[in-house]
């Protein structure tokens, strides 16, 4: 049995557009878009990329069917911080305890009242604090805090939702007082979660280890047993509105 040559043309042609065409775009898309990422490699390194991965580059760049990826287009150099500290009456066994773990320090309006430092669950939170580790899970607050500073230090201004954590914090709503509290924390932050604060006051500070050489050589640091902090420019702006 042997087919006909209407029955070979229709094969070949339902060959080329059902399998033989699609590979071959492919093939040609990820042709151009390892030369484009040549390209910008080479323009990250500050070298001159060949001329067909330029080009690739500009092929693309101009017809707009690709993007860097939004979240991480453009990583930070720094760690800043979100710090939240609340004023408390403590008991003076409790305040010494917490001034000598460099969780609170005396107000200089109200020597009977201490700023207390709220450690969260996985931010760096105290200067002698160990690193928190965690696994298969993105903790929601914790994550959005890094975008608050990131705003900040852009436009002078934090996002709505954020005060309105600060404001429910402040009330003590239960769901809010959740997020903040957590297994192994200090006897003082048990103790001051459970009353509400006279005042808050927010600032972001920039972390590093303490092991790293820059932060030893400047006395703007304060350095504990694992991170090393000092205030940003932006910490001192935030009494305008931040401050409550």
């Amino acid at each position: 049995f042997s087919q006909g040559p209407a029955v070979t043309s229709c094969a070949l042609h339902s060959y080329v557009l059902r399998d033989a065409l699609p590979l071959t775009m492919t093939l040609l898309a990820w042709a151009l878009y390892a030369a484009a990422n040549c390209a910008v490699l080479y323009r990250i390194c500050k070298a001159g990329a060949p001329k067909w991965c330029r080009q690739a580059d500009d092929l693309l760049s101009g017809m707009g069917v690709v993007s860097r990826y939004g979240l991480f287009a453009n990583m930070t150099t720094s760690r800043d911080e979100v710090v939240i500290r609340e004023l408390h009456h403590l008991p003076t066994d409790l305040a010494k305890a917490a001034e000598r773990d460099g969780l609170a320090t005396v107000s200089p309006d109200d020597h009977d009242a201490f700023w207390v430092e709220l450690a969260l669950p996985f931010k760096p939170g105290p200067l002698s604090r160990v690193p928190p580790t965690l696994l298969t899970h993105m903790p929601r607050l914790d994550w959005q805090l890094w975008f608050v500073s990131l705003q900040w230090a852009r436009s002078g201004q934090t996002p709505p939702w954020f005060n309105r954590f600060l404001r429910g914090l402040r009330e003590r709503h239960g769901p809010i007082v959740n997020l903040v509290k957590h297994r192994g924390q200090n006897v003082v932050q048990d103790y001051v979660l459970q009353r509400k604060p006279l005042r808050t006051r927010v600032t972001f500070e920039e972390y590093e280890y303490s092991c790293v050489e820059r932060c030893q050589d400047d006395s703007k640091w304060e350095r504990g047993t694992w991170w090393s902090r000092r205030p940003t420019i932006s910490a001192s702006l935030w009494k305008m509105s931040g401050e409550c």
